[in-house]
């Protein structure tokens, strides 16, 4: 959940484990120090990044959002735990059909 190719956390991240209606899920927010295109400098830039364990799956769900300008933080932050609350986790079979939501039989 730290881990970034082009950039490296800066300062602590903040971490909190949630329960959301797709299931439960850890949250970072965090400042990032992003290498600029071609190498030139870095810039800053804030992220949250959710991990969702959704019931009865065998893999999770990671949302990441990115944002520059720091000035719009808490309205970004809001934005983005609100998106996240309100996603619903649809599993598809292997054929691509939608699957009941509880896993069983229609």
């Amino acid at each position: 959940m730290l881990q970034w190719g082009n950039a490296r956390v800066t300062g602590e991240p903040q971490i909190t484990r949630l329960e959301l209606p797709a299931g439960p899920a850890v949250r970072v927010q965090s400042m990032l120090k992003v290498r600029r295109w071609l190498g030139f400098g870095r810039k800053l830039t804030e992220c949250i990044r959710y991990a969702v364990f959704p019931p009865d799956l065998q893999t999770l769900v990671v949302v990441t959002v990115t944002w520059e300008k720091i000035a719009r933080s808490e309205e970004i932050t809001a934005l983005a735990d609100e998106a996240v609350r309100s996603m619903q986790i649809n599993p598809l079979s292997k054929d691509g059909v939608p699957s009941p939501a509880d896993g069983g039989a229609e």
